[in-house]
């Protein structure tokens, strides 16, 4: 398996990069109140504003809203309801993401020369689907390009079989060139 590579882009990072560093700098203040970070962490308004309001940044990022669950939102939000610890290590890694981060990968990337497949959601309103395209130009290796249609940023949640099968198209068609069996084996 070490033949070959698939491209997942970081959506916190490019996501938060594209957030105003005017915003961020608010942000950072808002934190500084010793009791702000308490009442919209731990006592539930992150939860209530993205499950129950048009406000919500999940459901925006999904071609099908119904497809991302409330159980997702909790589970994504949950770093910010744990603690105090872990919500400022929520909010510095979102404060910290920036596309340099991105753009600083692909000298490397544009050297990497083994078979790779760059897939990406093919809706996804916050990282356009051009973003994947130029990492498949710029990845001297890449064979194969793959847009997900109907489906948004948070592909996990909303379309992960169809992932999922072109993923293993691809690992499957690779270790077959190899000569090598690809079973798949069921996890415990």
């Amino acid at each position: 398996m070490a033949q070959q590579s698939i491209v997942v882009r970081d959506s916190i990072g490019i996501n938060a990069g594209r957030t105003s560093k005017r915003a961020i700098a608010r942000l950072q203040a808002l934190l500084k109140i010793p009791v702000l970070p308490e009442l919209l962490g731990r006592k539930g308004f992150f939860q209530w504003m993205e499950t129950k309001t048009f406000l919500s940044n999940f459901r925006k990022g999904v071609f099908n809203p119904e497809r991302f669950t409330d159980e997702a939102v909790y589970e994504y939000l949950r770093p910010v309801t744990e603690g105090v610890r872990q919500r400022k290590r929520f909010f510095r890694f979102f404060a910290a993401g920036s596309p340099r981060y991105t753009m600083q990968a692909v000298h490397g990337l544009k050297r990497f020369e083994k078979p790779t497949m760059v897939i990406w959601p093919g809706d996804d309103r916050y990282i356009s689907p051009s973003w994947g395209r130029r990492l498949y130009e710029d990845i001297p290796g890449a064979t194969r390009f793959e847009l997900v249609p109907f489906c948004g940023h948070f592909w996990p949640e909303e379309r992960p079989a169809e992932f999922a099968a072109v993923i293993g198209e691809f690992l499957a068609e690779h270790v077959a060139e190899r000569g090598e069996a690809c079973t798949p084996t069921a996890s415990s």
